[in-house]
């Protein structure tokens, strides 16, 4: 998970290139379907969050990185593609995650990420 927190944490902070290309003349040619941050995330997050909705530890593991990351991010729609996450854990720990302690633990850890996300 380290590794993962790391490398959204370093895109965080890149600019991504633009799906638009041009020739020589400054025509436009080619419109790509480029990589952006909020896919990153997506395809960082959502296996591991489905797979592991049960298991509190890597529940709080997960929300613990989406913080780490949230103190590199650049703008809102980064700090939304990660609150969206967040949120998708914490509603599935509430459905999964049975004994009272763990819940608290997990809401404790999403409260984190949330005052992360809301430093500028």
């Amino acid at each position: 998970m380290r590794r993962l927190s790391a490398g959204l944490s370093r895109l965080a902070q890149r600019d991504f290139p633009s799906p638009y290309r041009y020739d020589d003349e400054d025509n436009l040619r080619v419109i790509v379907e480029g990589v952006t941050f909020e896919g990153l995330v997506d395809a960082a997050f959502n296996q591991i969050r489905q797979y592991s909705k049960s298991d509190v530890a890597v529940t709080i593991r997960l929300l613990e990185a989406i913080a780490c990351i949230a103190t590199y991010t650049r703008n809102s729609k980064q700090r939304e593609a990660l609150r969206r996450q967040a949120e998708m854990i914490l509603n599935s720990s509430r459905e999964q995650i049975s004994q009272e302690q763990d819940q608290k633990d997990v809401q404790e850890r999403y409260y984190q990420v949330i005052k992360a996300l809301r430093q500028d």
